[in-house]
């Protein structure tokens, strides 16, 4: 099997940061927010992350704890105030193993909870459960996002050997959607050939269904030169050299270059994505990413009634 990491056990370290909140924008979002990542590196080193840029060469293999990070943030909140949402693990998972040992996250967390802003929570790992209470008594004013590529083992071992498994992470939602608190589910990035089957994605959104699920969003992979040279490495470690042809011909023929990503044609996202949507609506789960207004509940409410509306 093809490694794209080279220590078996990445290296833990600490560091003082300078500043902890960072602008942060996405389609999904009308507006700019900001966001926290209380890490650098990450243990679950997921084939496609777009976090391993050139200058964190070592993003798989090292881990750098920023151990002064809640300090950092008590005095960088005035400055933004308290009404802006709060993405936590924007680059790297804000509870990846290593939080188990720091609580840099909880730390984190207390602190936006004391002064009010509202924040979502990206993450592959279950070890959000730990701050279970925490989050239920802000359950107003924050989301939990799980990524999940996909729910067959064999494939989400390949891709993200060290994430946690699909079942655990829908036995995770149902107990956060238990205590009232607003999870959903992010499927992405959807890979041609490797995760897009669509019976697979059917049947994810049915599970979804079952751990009552707040929402789902996806995404097709965008492919950047370094990630594309491991998936190419990877595809070829597999014996499926005809993908790479598949994915030279969907992302640098008929595809499109937007800064340093190269994105598939649009016939193929926008049949998947529709796809997606589609089935959502077939189990009554509203598709997308519901933090565009401030006041949380009333959004993710607001999108229930459309979704009333539409059945």
């Amino acid at each position: 099997m093809y490694r794209w990491w080279k220590k078996d056990i990445p290296e833990v370290k600490v560091k003082k940061a300078k500043s902890i909140l960072h602008n942060f924008s996405t389609a999904e979002l009308n507006e700019n927010g900001l966001a926290i990542n209380p890490y650098v590196g990450c243990q679950h080193r997921c084939l496609y992350c777009y976090a391993t840029y050139e200058w964190v060469p070592d993003f798989y293999d090292e881990i750098y704890a920023k151990f002064n990070a809640d300090k950092v943030l008590i005095n960088e909140l005035p400055i933004y105030g308290s009404k802006i949402p709060v993405l936590i693990g924007s680059a790297t998972d804000s509870y990846q193993p290593v939080e188990l040992r720091f609580r840099l996250t909880r730390k984190v967390i207390e602190i936006l909870q004391r002064y009010g802003v509202p924040y979502y929570i990206f993450t592959k790992s279950t070890a959000v459960l730990r701050d279970l209470d925490l989050h239920k008594r802000y359950k107003d004013k924050c989301y939990i996002v799980w990524s999940l590529t996909t729910i067959d083992e064999n494939v989400k071992r390949k891709i993200e050997p060290f994430a946690a498994s699909a079942e655990k992470i829908f036995d995770a939602m149902k107990r956060m959607r238990e205590a009232d608190i607003i999870c959903g589910l992010n499927v992405d990035p959807i890979m041609p050939g490797i995760n897009d089957d669509k019976n697979m994605i059917s049947m994810l959104i049915k599970k979804a269904k079952q751990a009552n699920c707040s929402f789902i969003s996806s995404g097709v992979l965008r492919l950047r030169d370094d990630i594309w040279e491991r998936i190419k490495r990877f595809l070829i470690s597999e014996k499926r050299e005809s993908l790479i042809r598949t994915y030279e011909h969907l992302y640098f023929k008929e595809g499109k270059k937007i800064g340093y990503y190269y994105f598939p044609n649009e016939r193929y996202s926008k049949d998947i994505i529709g796809f997606i949507e589609e089935e959502c609506m077939k189990n009554g789960i509203p598709y997308g990413l519901p933090f565009i207004d401030i006041e949380i509940r009333s959004c993710y409410m607001e999108s229930q009634r459309k979704l009333i509306e539409y059945a």
